[in-house]
Parts: C-alpha cells; sequence; structure tokens
C-alpha cells in the first residue's frame, strides 16, 4: 500500500470519529446538564396538592383541608351582673366550662404560608344545635405547626336558659400542633337582653348589659377528635345505663 492510501485511510477513520467525540463532549458539557436540570416545571405540578385532607398540611400536600375538633374550655375570668327579685338579688356570671364540636374547613393561600376558612361550632354553653360561626386564619410555622385565629359570633344561654339566647362576638387564639392538638385562649363578648321570669312565685328581673368572658381550652383535632368524641359517648351510655339500672 502506499504512503497516499495509508494517509487516506487514517483521514476517513479519523473523520468517522469525530461526530462520536463532539456528542460525548456536549452530553457531559455543565452547561448542557444545567439545560436539561432547569426544564421548567408547572405551578399546578408543584402546587396542587390535594384537595380535602382529612389532617390538614400546607402546600404542596394539601391544597385544601377539613377542620374536625372536639374542645373543652374553662373560665378564668368573667364579668358578672346582679339579678333577681328586690328581696333576693344575686350575682350571675356568664359562659361557665364548655364542650364543642367544631367543623369547618381551610384552603391553603398560594405564594405563602397562610390558610383562611371558616368553621361552625354546637358546644353545651347553648341550648340550640348552633353555638358558634367563625372564620379562621392560619400561619404555617412548618408542617407540623401552625398558629391560628378566630373572629366570629357565639351564642351562650342566659340565667341557665331561663333569660333565653344572647350572641356577641368571639375570638380566639391558638397553637396547632400537627392539626391533632391544639391549646387557645378566647375572649367572648356577649350582650344580653333584659328579661323577666318567674320562679317559686318569685318575680325575677335580668337588667341585662354587656357581659365579657376570658376563657382557656384544649382541643383534639382529626382523627383523636372521633376518638374522644367516641370515648365520652360511651361514657354518658355507661353512667345512662346506671342510672335506669338504679330506678328500677
Amino acid at each position: 500500500m502506499s504512503r497516499t492510501a495509508r494517509r487516506r485511510r487514517v483521514h476517513a477513520r479519523f473523520a468517522a470519529l469525530v461526530p462520536g467525540l463532539v456528542v460525548a463532549s456536549l452530553a457531559g458539557s455543565p452547561s448542557v446538564a444545567s439545560a436539561q436540570d432547569s426544564t421548567p416545571v408547572s405551578a399546578s405540578a408543584t402546587e396542587s396538592g390535594q384537595v380535602g385532607c382529612f389532617r390538614g398540611r400546607p402546600l404542596p400536600e394539601c391544597r385544601s383541608f377539613w377542620i374536625l375538633e372536639f374542645q373543652g374550655l374553662l373560665p378564668l375570668a368573667r364579668s358578672t351582673r346582679t339579678v333577681g327579685s328586690p328581696e333576693f338579688p344575686f350575682e350571675v356570671e356568664i359562659m361557665g366550662a364548655s364542650l364543642e364540636w367544631t367543623a369547618g374547613h381551610m384552603w391553603n393561600l398560594d405564594g405563602g404560608p397562610w390558610a383562611v376558612g371558616g368553621t361552625l361550632t354546637i358546644g353545651t354553653q347553648a341550648d340550640g344545635l348552633l353555638s358558634g360561626l367563625r372564620a379562621r386564619g392560619r400561619r404555617w410555622l412548618s408542617p407540623d405547626l401552625a398558629l391560628e385565629g378566630t373572629l366570629g359570633y357565639a351564642l351562650v344561654d342566659v340565667n341557665g336558659g331561663t333569660g333565653g339566647t344572647a350572641g356577641g362576638v368571639s375570638t380566639d387564639l391558638r397553637i396547632n400542633i400537627r392539626d391533632q392538638g391544639a391549646f387557645f385562649v378566647r375572649w367572648d363578648r356577649f350582650d344580653i337582653a333584659p328579661s323577666e321570669w318567674v320562679r317559686a312565685d318569685y318575680v325575677y328581673l335580668d337588667e341585662g348589659g354587656v357581659q365579657h368572658a376570658f376563657l382557656v381550652g384544649a382541643s383534639a383535632g382529626s382523627l383523636p377528635a372521633i376518638v374522644g368524641s367516641g370515648l365520652l359517648g360511651v361514657g354518658f351510655a355507661v353512667l345512662f345505663g346506671i342510672y335506669v339500672a338504679s330506678s328500677t
């Protein structure tokens, strides 16, 4: 083989290798790798989340979530007023210890650690079915911890129900743990209407007025709320059975 033929053969082999070398170098290039990694991801893929989570979590895990709570409250301070007849006046207070069941729904907002929603409450402090209707806001501190504030309307019995039901403003501040438990403080303000009732041949008068109550409470949420309510129901059923058995 002549020297010219050998040169042509080497040049042909080198030309065949060039495309492969170029492709390999581009595949390993940092700029190409970063371009591949920076493929845009749609906001809906990262911010959609599940709708109606049973236990609340921030985005991107939950778009919205349910509120289900079973809670107890104790009064720390309450205003009083004088009621009764001129012969037998006495002081009464608003809002004693009570139990409440709350249900609602909240939505996580895009672009920040916030959620907004509303709740409906039934409780032992009012004879009617409804004892509270409140708007609620939540600020996620972490996936397992959040601060909450509520503002709304509450109802309470007056004089054990003999004076009807009073309504007023209710607000509270809560610290929520994993949506399974919370501790809170609440302030209620009620406008008591004047009333009059008869008991044991005496006429009792209630001039009414503005009453305040400052309360503390603790609640169980989601599954613990269901378990706690069930245990309470079983306890009442047992006590009722004992009462019936002792009466026969």
